[in-house]
Formats: structure tokens, sequence, C-alpha cells
């Protein structure tokens, strides 16, 4: 009778596991250099390919993702996300986005078309004039 409780206990814990790593999968990633600026899913940070450092006007920060996804698809998630984090469209034709003090330009490109991969490129930096 107890080996049956022990499979059975092994059972729910597996089943617990399998819930809980589907739980996390589904919460967003966010890029290291820009804590608050989500990753689309379908993108990987490419993390040798951060640039981050502090002037007197604020920080600037460079940053690249990458993946099988559409550049339009790209787009349209950050038009739809970042408003949501308080950044405010400022060039629809240059994904430029602002707040506060900062300017977040999203530049998207086919870095290898043959396959459909996108890479995204990150450049955040102070205003003009601060």
């Amino acid at each position: 009778m107890s080996r049956r409780y022990l499979v059975a206990a092994l059972i729910v814990w597996a089943g617990l596991l399998i819930s809980q790593s589907s739980v996390r999968a589904q919460q967003p990633v966010f890029l290291s250099a820009i804590e608050d600026l989500p990753v689309m899913p379908g993108l990987v940070e490419k993390t040798d390919s951060a640039l981050s450092f502090e002037t007197a006007s604020g920080r600037i920060v460079e940053i690249a993702v990458s993946g099988p996804v559409t550049a339009t698809a790209v787009a349209d998630y950050y038009r739809r996300t970042l408003p949501q984090l308080g950044w405010t469209l400022l060039s629809a034709s240059a994904s430029a986005f602002a707040r506060e003090q900062e300017v977040l330009v999203i530049d998207i490109f086919e870095a290898d078309p043959a396959v459909g991969i996108v890479e995204v490129h990150f450049r955040l930096s102070p205003k003009a004039g601060k």
C-alpha cells in the first residue's frame, strides 16, 4: 500500500513541477541592460552586444536581440507594449519613443533573410538639450 502512495506522490510532484515551469515560461523577460524593457517572445538577447555607460546628461545604452520573427511583428509588439510602460511614440517611421528624459530608438532589420532571422537594436539615450 505504501508503494502506491509513493508512486501517487511522485506523480503529483511531477505534475506540480511541470505546471510551475509553464507558468515561469509565460512571465515576460526583460533586457539585462534596460531592466524595464521587455523582450518580445521569440527573440533572445545578444548579451555580448550590450553597451552601457552613464554621462552627466543620463545613461546611454545599446543592446540587441534576435530571433525567428518578422520585422512587422516586432514593430507591432513594441508599438503596443511600450505605451503601457510610459513610452510615447515620437516617430513611427523611425520607431522612436520618449519617456521622462530619455529617448529609445528601435532599429529592426533582417539579419538572415534566408532563414527568417530578425535582429533588433535598442538605443537608449538622454533627450537632446538635457
